[in-house]
């Protein structure tokens, strides 16, 4: 939260970081317009916005079940742009998530830019958690928070750790001058932003849903801080 708005910056981290530049609105009927962001003609994506102003966000997970197969299961990134569709608020996408189980395991960043609500759902295949904010700003990376992991299980690595517990230093007492350039430095922190000959950070995006701001880095890697910033200006169908 920044000023009464809630804002939000995200890393995406995979590779080929030159296919990922592009930024895909769709209106489809009796469906909430969209955005997405991702490849040419992309059609399903981790990062979205809808024009009920409601931001989705996921990072991967490590999952430890199984689908029931007592529900519809789609992939993660299917869920999202079905939750961008048909979701007008933070109640409506946790009826979806007890309603549409997944493939796999995430963690979903969301933003109502009505109201300035914000959480995370820590996802399994067939369960979830809601991370509601202690303090002025809510973090994730690629291991569970809120849950309470199998023995033995593998809750992540050292590294999303490492850049869970840097994010989380950086935002503590942090003072806000300048926006969105004070979050792009977070988010290109070199203990943060991924760059690697296995993946790195393909894009990055910052955004406060509330004002319909939303900014776009692709083009270089990793991103947040080789690639090039865009602000984005559309007008919703």
């Amino acid at each position: 939260m920044i000023d009464g708005g809630a804002w939000v910056a995200r890393n995406n981290d995979y590779i080929l970081p030159e296919l990922w530049g592009y930024t895909i609105i769709r209106d489809i009927d009796s469906r909430i317009p969209t955005m997405i962001f991702g490849t040419e003609g992309e059609v399903f994506s981790a990062t979205g916005l809808n024009k009920e102003k409601i931001w989705l966000h996921y990072n991967w997970l490590p999952v430890w079940d199984n689908p029931s197969g007592k529900k519809q299961c789609l992939f993660p990134y299917v869920f999202l742009r079905e939750a961008l569709e048909t979701c007008s608020t933070i109640r409506d996408i946790a009826n979806l998530l007890e309603n549409i189980e997944r493939n796999g395991g995430m963690s979903l960043f969301v933003i109502d830019g009505k109201s300035n609500e914000f959480c995370i759902f820590e996802c399994t295949c067939s369960n979830h958690k809601k991370r509601e904010p202690q303090d002025a700003y809510l973090c994730a990376t690629n291991h569970y928070c809120a849950f309470r992991t199998p023995d033995g299980f593998q809750n992540g690595t050292r590294n999303s750790l490492d850049r869970l517990q840097r994010i989380e230093r950086l935002l503590k007492d942090k003072t806000f001058n300048e926006l969105p350039e004070d979050l792009i430095q977070i988010l290109k922190d070199p203990k943060i932003e991924q760059s690697s000959k296995e993946a790195g950070t393909v894009y990055s995006n910052i955004a406060c849903p509330g004002k319909e701001l939303v900014w776009h880095a692709y083009g270089g890697s990793p991103a947040a801080s080789r690639g090039t910033w865009h602000q984005l200006n559309w007008p919703w169908p």
